[in-house]
């Protein structure tokens, strides 16, 4: 069984290793609405990379064509969980029940059980074979079965269709949030671009797919989100609900007493813009309040008077 190299290949196994650190990261925040998700979704990333690599780097034609079922384990697992991601991120979490869930997953599911006899039907390939070019032995797709297009649109749908959830979740949201939501759209645009070019035929590291490659892109602009943005650990709440009908002050603080959202009337009470202070500790935030973040810090829920500067309060503490 003989092996090739290429720098296009390398950069298969390094999307792999990108995508599968972000998985690990993101793991390690599980607890965070929406991490569980979008970590499986980096860890299917990084198995469709692998398989793209590994049926590229060897040179049996038949061994390459045992590949291609690793490469659709990771892809269809990879539109599964970003569809469930978005919904659970969002403020359409009531949507994530076991209809939608079944609903997301059966496309994926067949779609890999296809995958695993992709050499008894020509649902997926009609024309399938490998040739020599630049002295490596690469497959090619002459044409595709019928399944396949429904693949590809059902992946779209669930890539932009989420994307849009996303937008849409952010239109009220304060400045942080939408600097999240950016750079997850900038992260999904990417492959899209990517994947679109490859089926038009102006795919420029022909003939290699190029989508691995956008992933490794794409799992740069993640990282930096989860640095600069807090991306997972701070959530995006539904703005609808709990502020525009509420005329009391409300302050949201995280399980790390951090600052996830305050409304117009906090704002006044505090004197500070809430985009200057989400994200912060407590502690750091109204550093002149030491019995407010003593209430949060002691008080599971509590109901009881505080002196704020000149002007007593009725505070609420609620789970």
């Amino acid at each position: 069984m003989s092996l090739q190299f290429s720098p296009m290949i390398l950069s298969y196994f390094i999307s792999s290793i990108v995508a599968l650190f972000l998985g690990y990261r993101t793991w390690k925040i599980r607890s965070s609405r929406g991490a569980i998700f979008w970590s499986l979704a980096m860890f299917f990333s990084s198995i469709y990379s692998l398989g793209i690599g590994l049926e590229a780097i060897f040179t049996d034609p038949s061994v390459k064509f045992a590949m291609i079922p690793i490469f659709y384990l990771g892809v269809t697992g990879l539109i599964f969980f970003w569809g469930l991601f978005c919904i659970t991120y969002s403020q359409y979490q009531k949507w994530l029940n076991p209809f939608t869930r079944s609903l997301l997953a059966f496309p994926p599911l067949i779609t890999l059980i296809l995958a695993l006899f992709v050499g008894e039907h020509h649902l997926i390939y009609q024309d399938y074979g490998f040739i020599e070019y630049n002295g490596l032995v690469v497959s090619q797709v002459i044409s595709y079965g019928s399944f396949f297009w429904f693949w590809v649109a059902y992946s779209y749908f669930v890539l932009i269709g989420g994307a849009a959830i996303l937008v849409q979740s952010a239109i009220r949201s304060p400045d942080l949030y939408q600097g999240q939501i950016r750079m997850l759209l900038v992260s999904v645009s990417i492959p899209i671009v990517a994947t679109t070019l490859n089926l038009l035929g102006y795919n420029p590291t022909y003939p290699f797919d190029i989508s691995p490659l956008a992933l490794t892109v794409s799992g740069i602009f993640m990282l930096f989100a989860m640095q600069r943005y807090r991306f997972l650990d701070i959530v995006p709440v539904a703005h609808d609900v709990i502020f525009d009908n509420v005329v009391s002050a409300v302050l949201i603080i995280d399980l790390q007493e951090r600052v996830i959202n305050l409304n117009r009337s906090a704002e006044k009470i505090f004197h500070c813009s809430r985009n200057d202070v989400i994200g912060m500790p407590i502690d750091e935030a109204f550093p002149e309040h030491p019995r407010l973040q003593r209430y949060i810090q002691e008080m599971v829920n509590a109901k009881t008077e505080i002196m704020m500067g000149k002007h007593t309060y009725e505070l609420r503490i609620t789970p």
